[in-house]
């Protein structure tokens, strides 16, 4: 009879045999020899196992497939001591290798790992060094829907997807040279019906039961992430997209609109001018008004405009110090602070990235309306502050004037919806609309605390960094 290269076997400190189907002893080691006694080639293995243990062997090969199985007896061989001992039995080549340790020891490292990768809810594939896979389990099979026969000895790279296996095959390399204890990439593997699934692939180098070295890789389905990932970008993409479509509506549309708004309020006011001698009180009103109404279009055009040029603009994020911002606004206000006589207070301000340009507009618009909606009773007076709050910066600008009444603090940052209906007070209920965007751009949001009569404190945060 020729023997398989028994190699590993031969000298093994544990018993090791190899078998025929039938229990027919092919070849045993030394050790097999020091614990059940002598052996000799095409003899029934009835070394102490008696007839019991020899049928539940019989049926334990004839069962005998791909996967390792454990056959664990009371041994009694002659003139040698009787013992339970655990074989670890796999079929190779129609051949069947075993190996044994005394019942009640702790597995060993290869029995573990078979127990462990043929339960594992994640897939595993064993590659040789020539990358061709040599054993799967089944969550690997239930994953990608092939059969057994239809892995086993191709080529792992097979299974990725195209354009990701260049930086596997790099990644092997390393792995391969040592320049890598293990790796792992997220890639895209090829399914039975052609299909692709994304999944996170772990590679890690061991050693074989021979002393082979070998690749076992984990591969966790990360497919439905990885899709509602996508998809949420998608559509992040899409509503960016018509963010800025909308925007450019916004300007195209109050730039055009411009230019036949002038020549109506000129016409108006030259048809004033020239027959003023001709036209009664009535049309001298009427004239008065359109020429009134067309200026205010004209106005809510141009805020409208500057509400549309509002954008998220993270190269205009820098390091500013809110100080040197406030200095800035009490510039651009003086005039109005000392129309109204009023007194803008500032406490020291924080230095945060934010849009220096944004950050100027922002406290400009709420500390003029503060000035332009004071309280006839008492001189305006505003202050600007600042706490922390956890990872973000509160600001807040609190003025002594009229008031918000509660139904209006939430509309008041609607576009075009005015304070009040004050006549005397210029604007087109544009502005906190505005602050509300530049704000919501730097993270944070904004609100407002008041009491009707007493003054109004506007808040909003910016984050940190």
């Amino acid at each position: 009879m020729n023997t398989p290269e028994f190699g590993f076997f031969e000298f093994h400190d544990q018993p090791a045999l190899i078998l025929q189907p039938d229990a027919l002893v092919v070849r045993a080691n030394h050790a097999f020899e020091k614990h059940f006694g002598p052996w000799q080639a095409g003899q029934i293995l009835d070394n102490g196992l008696g007839q019991e243990g020899l049928t539940a062997l019989k049926e334990l090969l004839r069962s005998l497939q791909d996967a390792p199985a454990s056959f664990i007896h009371h041994f009694a061989p002659a003139n040698l001591p009787a013992r339970r001992w655990s074989w670890q039995l796999w079929l190779q080549d129609g051949l069947v290798y075993g190996r044994a340790r005394p019942a009640g020891q702790l597995p060993e490292g290869s029995l573990m790992f078979s127990a462990l990768f043929n339960s594992s809810a994640i897939g595993i594939g064993i590659l040789d060094k020539h990358g061709m896979l040599v054993d799967v389990n089944e969550a690997f099979l239930d994953m990608l829907g092939y059969a057994r026969a239809d892995l086993l000895q191709t080529k792992g790279l097979d299974l990725v997807h195209r354009p990701d296996r260049k930086e596997v095959k790099e990644l092997d390399e390393q792995l391969q040279a040592q320049k890598l204890p293990r790796y792992q990439v997220k890639i895209r593997l090829k399914k039975r019906n052609n299909r692709m699934i994304w999944v996170v692939m772990t590679v890690n180098a061991i050693s074989g039961l021979s002393g082979e070295k070998l690749f076992l890789s984990t591969v966790e389905n990360i497919d439905q992430q990885v899709k509602a990932d996508q998809k949420l970008m998608r559509r992040a993409e899409e509503l960016s997209r018509s963010n800025k479509e909308l925007e450019q509506f916004a300007y195209v549309a109050s730039h055009d609109l411009q230019q036949p708004l002038r020549t109506v309020s000129n016409f108006l006011q030259l048809l004033q001018r020239k027959y003023s001698n001709s036209l009664d009180d009535d049309a001298v009103e009427f004239i008065r008004h359109g020429v009134e109404g067309a200026q205010r279009m004209q106005h809510m055009i141009r805020d409208l405009l500057a509400y549309s040029r509002v954008q998220r603009l993270d190269e205009e994020l820098q390091f500013i110090d809110f100080n040197e911002v406030m200095e800035e606004v009490n510039t651009n206000l003086q005039d109005t602070a000392e129309t109204n006589a009023a007194n803008v207070l500032s406490e020291y301000l924080p230095a945060l990235r934010a849009s220096r340009r944004q950050m100027v507009q922002l406290f400009q618009n709420l500390i003029e309306n503060a000035i332009k909606f004071g309280s006839s009773e008492r001189r305006p007076e505003v202050i600007v502050s600042a706490a922390e709050l956890n990872n973000k910066i509160r600001f807040s600008v609190s003025d002594n004037g009229i008031g918000i009444e509660p139904e209006n603090r939430e509309k008041i940052f609607s576009l075009f919806h005015r304070l009040n209906e004050r006549t005397d007070v210029e604007g087109t209920g544009i502005g906190l609309a505005v602050c509300q965007k530049i704000v919501e751009n730097h993270g944070g949001r904004i609100w407002v605390e008041s009491q009707p009569g007493k003054g109004s404190t506007f808040y909003f945060t910016v984050k940190k960094g």
